[in-house]
C-alpha cells in the first residue's frame, strides 16, 4: 500500500474496479452438458447444441428481466479441418410464436458446409428468428440463462487428430430504423438494438477430433505380453 494514501480510499478504488459489468442481453452458445467443447471421433458423430439468452438485471425488483425476441444465425468454422453441417433450430414453446423461425440452412461463409440463418441484416427471411407472443419475464433478479433452442452438428469429413471446428452465433446488425433484431426487457426497460449494432454473443463451442489410442493400449496388458514372449521364442 502507498504509504501517503489512506487505507479507506485504497480499499474504495479497488472496489470501484472490481464491480461486475453490467452486461444486459447476451445470447450464448452451448453443447448439451452446458459446456464449450466437445469430442468428436467419426464421420457421422453428431452433436448436440442448445441456444440460451442471458439478460443481466441490476435492480432488486424480480418479473423486471426478460426477452420477446431475437434474429440470429448460427455458423460453423472448418479453417482447422473438420467439416460438419448445422441443422435447423429447433425452438422452445415459449419462443416458437407466430413469424417464428428454425432458420434456413445454408452455406453462409462459403466453407462448404451448411449453416444455419441469413447473412442479409435488411430482411427477415431465412434469419433463425426466436419470438415470445408477450416479453417473457424471469422470476429472480441478477443473471438469468434461458433456453431459446437446439439444433445439431454432424460431422461430414475431417474426423483426423487433431482436426477441429468452431461454432457460433452471429446476430442481425440493426441496419435500420425498421429493423429490430432483439426486443428485450431489463430492470422494467424495455430495449432494442442500437442503429448500427448487433446483439453481444458469447465465446464459440470448439468440437474437436479425439486422438486414435496406440494399436498396443487396445491390445492389452496380456496380448501384449504374449507378442513379446513370441518373439523371444522366434528369436530362440
Amino acid at each position: 500500500m502507498h504509504p501517503y494514501l489512506p487505507k479507506s480510499l485504497v480499499i474504495a478504488c479497488l472496489l470501484a474496479f472490481t464491480q461486475p459489468v453490467h452486461a444486459g442481453l447476451l445470447l450464448d452458445l452451448q453443447t448439451a452438458t452446458g459446456g464449450k467443447s466437445a469430442t468428436v471421433a467419426h464421420v457421422g458423430d453428431v452433436v448436440t447444441l442448445n441456444v440460451y439468452a442471458n439478460v443481466t438485471g441490476a435492480n432488486a425488483t424480480t418479473l423486471d428481466d426478460g426477452i420477446a425476441n431475437a434474429f440470429f444465425s448460427i455458423e460453423s468454422n472448418s479453417s482447422s479441418g473438420l467439416n460438419g453441417n448445422l441443422s435447423l433450430v429447433s425452438l422452445e414453446s415459449d419462443f416458437s410464436a407466430t413469424s417464428s423461425s428454425g432458420g434456413n440452412v445454408a452455406d453462409l461463409n462459403g466453407d462448404g458446409n451448411l449453416d444455419v440463418g441469413s447473412t442479409n441484416d435488411f430482411s427477415a427471411t431465412g434469419w433463425v428468428f426466436v419470438r415470445d407472443s408477450q416479453m417473457n419475464l424471469f422470476t429472480l433478479e441478477g443473471v438469468h440463462q434461458v433456453l431459446l433452442g437446439s439444433l445439431t452438428y454432424t460431422v461430414t469429413s475431417g474426423a483426423a487428430y487433431p482436426n477441429s471446428a468452431t461454432i457460433n452465433i452471429v446476430g442481425r446488425t440493426r441496419v435500420s430504423a425498421a429493423v429490430l433484431p432483439t426486443d428485450w426487457t431489463e430492470d422494467g426497460t424495455e430495449k432494442i438494438t442500437d442503429m448500427g449494432n448487433t446483439i453481444p454473443i458469447g465465446s464459440p463451442v470448439t468440437i474437436v477430433v479425439a486422438p486414435e489410442p496406440a494399436s498396443l493400449s487396445l491390445l492389452g496388458p496380456a496380448a501384449c505380453l504374449l507378442i513379446i514372449h513370441t518373439r523371444r521364442k522366434e528369436k530362440s
